[in-house]
């Protein structure tokens, strides 16, 4: 998963230092994931944009331009603590079905 992110560019400086986030890419299975990231959920967001996280900007940069906020529902899957969601609130997207399976 970690090549995956390099390749993508999401990994910054930052983020390569930061060994927290680090040890998220090597994670044996899904329940060991769900935990850890439980554990994480109140300050992600803070923690993770601070470290130059962006791919919720990104994602929400690419989705404005071409899809219509009046044009049915965005399902925003793997949410997570909804920051994605909460940018498209921000541009106009009112219509917005979340899914993640951490509690």
């Amino acid at each position: 998963m970690a090549d995956l992110f390099e390749r993508c560019g999401t990994v910054t400086a930052k983020t390569e230092s930061n060994q927290k986030l680090r040890k998220f890419y090597g994670l044996e299975n899904a329940e060991v994931a769900r935990s850890a990231y439980d554990g994480w959920a109140e300050g992600y967001d803070a923690e993770n944009l601070g470290n130059g996280y962006k791919v919720s900007t990104n994602g929400c940069a690419m989705i404005a331009p071409h899809v219509d906020p009046d044009d049915g529902p965005i399902h925003d899957a793997a949410c997570g603590t909804g920051i994605v969601g909460g940018l498209l609130d921000l541009v106009g997207f009112q219509n917005i079905a979340v899914s993640d399976p951490s509690p």
